[in-house]
C-alpha cells in the first residue's frame, strides 16, 4: 500500500524545514544579485544543483551550506535557525532583511517609514 503524499498545508516538519532553508538561501542569492549560474560555478556544483536546493527538492550537505553561507555572507546557523513553532512574520521579515545588500536595507526602511506615515495619517483623518 502506498503513502498518501504530503498536501502542502501539512507536510511533515522535515519537509517545512527544508522549504524554509531553500526560501532563506533563494533570498540571500536574489539579494546578491546572482544568477543560480553564477553560484554554481563559485560552488563548483552543476546549475541543476542549485534550482534543485533553493526548490527545496534536493537536500544540501554541509560543506555546501558552509560555502554557501560564506558566498552570502552570512552565519551557518542563520540557515538553520527555527523559531519556536511555525516561523511568525516579524523573524521572516528580519531574515529577509539580513539577506538584503545595505542600499536595499536603507530602502526598505524608508518605505517601512513611508507606511507608518500613511497609517499614522489615516488614523488621524476626518472621515
Amino acid at each position: 500500500m502506498t503513502r498518501p503524499r504530503p498536501t502542502a498545508d501539512r507536510l511533515p516538519v522535515h519537509d517545512e524545514q527544508q522549504q524554509d532553508l531553500a526560501a532563506r538561501l533563494r533570498a540571500c542569492r536574489e539579494s546578491h544579485g546572482l544568477t543560480q549560474r553564477a553560484v554554481a560555478g563559485r560552488l563548483g556544483v552543476p546549475r541543476s544543483a542549485i534550482s534543485g536546493i533553493e526548490a527545496g527538492t534536493r537536500k544540501v550537505d554541509s560543506l555546501e551550506l558552509k560555502a554557501l553561507a560564506a558566498l552570502y555572507r552570512r552565519p551557518v546557523g542563520y540557515f538553520l535557525e527555527e523559531p519556536a513553532g511555525s516561523p511568525s512574520e516579524p523573524a521572516r521579515l528580519l531574515r529577509l532583511y539580513q539577506c538584503l545588500a545595505e542600499g536595499d536595507r536603507t530602502r526598505l526602511v524608508e518605505y517601512a517609514e513611508l507606511l507608518e506615515t500613511a497609517r499614522t495619517a489615516r488614523r488621524f483623518s476626518v472621515r
